[in-house]
């Protein structure tokens, strides 16, 4: 039961990516033209993935901050981000939340306004989904949680992310959104890996105390 338990924690990661994605591409471009169900499946989609990826973050904070030990703060800065990227990103939803309320009464220029915010905040959520993947790829290089390819994959593609944020914010008509794909595509293999080999991962220390005292045992005094 607890096995299960890990890897459903481990897996919302690849959840959250999926769950966004598929959500997006259902939700997109109903405020000209009014809600359908489609529109709606698409943000229910898009809301339960978001709290996949709380869940998730919570998960690798723990898998992390076993890895580095007491002294350690990549995990922190991890979570912190993390948390980060998911208020703004979830705040930006009230924005459309007023839209499809007033949806009769809305303007043009005031529903390209709504329009605007909401991808503002995108753009915002960005820097912080980049330094989210930039501590935990960098703590996973550190302490061997991850092979090291994928760690090195999610410490550019979050650095990217975050520098593409940055640019956002300060000329938005030339951010990118490549690089936080990215980082989507380095979250969807992290939570793949780490729900299929959760106990190889999540307790490498226990694993070398128990190798150690059975050395010991056969060694003798």
């Amino acid at each position: 039961m607890r096995r299960n338990y890990e890897r459903i924690g481990a897996a919302t990661g690849a959840f959250f990516v999926i769950a966004i994605l598929v959500g997006g591409a259902m939700e997109g471009g109903h405020l000209e033209r009014g809600p359908t169900i489609v529109n709606r499946v698409g943000q229910i989609w898009a809301l339960l993935g978001f709290a996949a990826f709380l869940v998730f973050v919570g998960y690798l904070h723990r898998v992390l901050r076993r890895a580095e030990g007491p002294d350690g703060w990549l995990a922190t800065v991890s979570l912190g981000a993390g948390l980060l990227y998911l208020a703004i990103k979830v705040g930006s939803a009230a924005p459309i939340v007023v839209a499809g309320y007033r949806i009769d009464e809305l303007t043009p220029d005031l529903s390209r306004t709504l329009v605007d915010l909401n991808d503002a905040a995108f753009v915002v959520s960005g820097m912080m989904f980049g330094l989210f993947a930039v501590a935990a790829a960098a703590a996973c290089l550190a302490h061997r949680v991850l092979p090291r390819w994928l760690g090195w994959f999610g410490l550019a593609s979050g650095l990217l992310t975050l520098a593409a944020g940055i640019v956002g914010v300060v000329d938005p008509m030339n951010y990118n959104p490549m690089p936080f794909l990215g980082g989507l595509l380095w979250t969807l293999i992290a939570s793949t890996l780490l729900a299929v080999r959760r106990q190889r991962i999540a307790q490498p220390e226990n694993e070398s105390a128990g190798r150690g005292a059975r050395a010991g045992s056969v060694a003798g005094p």
